[in-house]
């Protein structure tokens, strides 16, 4: 998977100029609620459309807690902020 997941633990690499750091991390860790892979899936352009409008307009929920976990970590990567 190339992104955190809301699913599972995620394995995390941090690569830097002298040296590399690996841990894992779990949607509980940030406070997140653990959700099954159909949960986050949608089944038509439709949908992913439907999906993304509802985050858009502020509504809670896994779609809205993938997207800010995610966006958080590379802010991190990106050295725009602190540590997750």
């Amino acid at each position: 998977m190339d992104e955190i997941s809301l699913s599972g633990k995620t394995k995390i690499i941090e690569i830097n100029e002298n040296s590399s750091k690996t841990y894992f991390v779990a949607p509980e860790d940030f406070g997140l609620t653990r959700v099954s892979l159909p949960e986050l899936s949608a089944k038509t352009p439709a949908e992913n459309a439907d999906i993304l409008r509802r985050v858009f307009s502020g509504q809670p929920g896994p779609a809205a807690d993938i997207i800010s976990l995610n966006a958080g970590f590379v802010l991190c990567a990106c050295n725009l902020a602190g540590s997750p």
